[in-house]
């Protein structure tokens, strides 16, 4: 399995601290299966000069480094991709030619959210400028955003869902863990999307916000059989296309 958004990077964000909290994060991951971890730490290019944004990622290459040597040593079968979780700002399209290490693999795809006080309506103009550009962005935890509901819904995914942008449901917000409501538009946003489903963990330590993904691909079959073998190879193939 494929987990395309995850915070295992130690002292770099709200995620883990210590690289003993990230290493276990690595075991649990790799007992649930996960082969390959996109390690997605927050990202807003406002808070960076250009030369600061450069250095910040050089850093963030340098501690992934070191973790997958620690869990390579330790025997995990798991291999530490680069990319980030790029906060929605007016000048983040500008920001993504310069930032290879903050894209999947490097590749043209990147993971994208807004801050709970943005409305998603401004999502699909952004959504749409950043294809027409060129980029291949997927959509981060849709079910968990303040403004985002069912009255919403259909004004903000379905020109995502036209343009083919992923729209990445958190496997723990499916199984209950944030609480009914985004369990609740979740699966909505499932039934109603099921050709634009991926399934990732947003993990951010090793206690409660746990990576693991089986148990959301789970509740996906539960919503309507054979959509976790779907958003599966959904995901591997729209990473695999954006390297093209």
């Amino acid at each position: 399995m494929i987990d395309a958004h995850a915070h295992f990077l130690f002292g770099v964000d709200d995620g883990p601290q210590t690289i003993e909290v990230s290493l276990q994060m690595c075991r649990i991951a790799a007992r649930d299966g996960v082969r390959t971890i996109y390690c997605t730490s927050h990202l807003n290019a406002e808070d960076y000069t250009s030369e600061a944004l450069r250095m910040e990622l050089e850093r963030r290459a340098s501690v992934r480094g070191d973790l997958e040597q620690v869990a390579k040593a330790e025997g995990l079968d798991i291999t530490l991709k680069c990319g980030a979780e790029w906060m929605l700002t007016p000048d983040l399209i500008d920001a993504l030619p310069a930032c290879p290490e903050a894209r999947y693999g490097g590749s043209r795809a990147f993971l994208f959210e807004i801050s709970r006080f943005t409305e998603a309506a401004f999502v699909p103009q952004f959504a749409q400028l950043a294809v027409l550009e060129g980029w291949k962005p997927v959509f981060a935890h849709p079910e968990r955003y303040p403004s985002l509901d069912e009255r919403n819904m259909h004004a903000v995914l379905d020109p995502l869902a036209q343009l083919g942008i992923p729209m990445q449901l958190t496997a723990a917000s499916l199984t209950g863990l944030f609480g009914p409501r985004p369990q609740n538009l979740g699966r909505l946003i499932a039934r109603t999307y099921p050709d634009c489903i991926v399934i990732s963990s947003d993990a951010h330590e090793n206690q409660v916000r746990i990576p693991g993904l089986s148990a959301g691909y789970a509740e996906l079959d539960r919503i309507h059989a054979g959509l976790a073998v779907q958003a599966r190879q959904r995901l591997s193939s729209y990473l695999k296309n954006a390297t093209l």
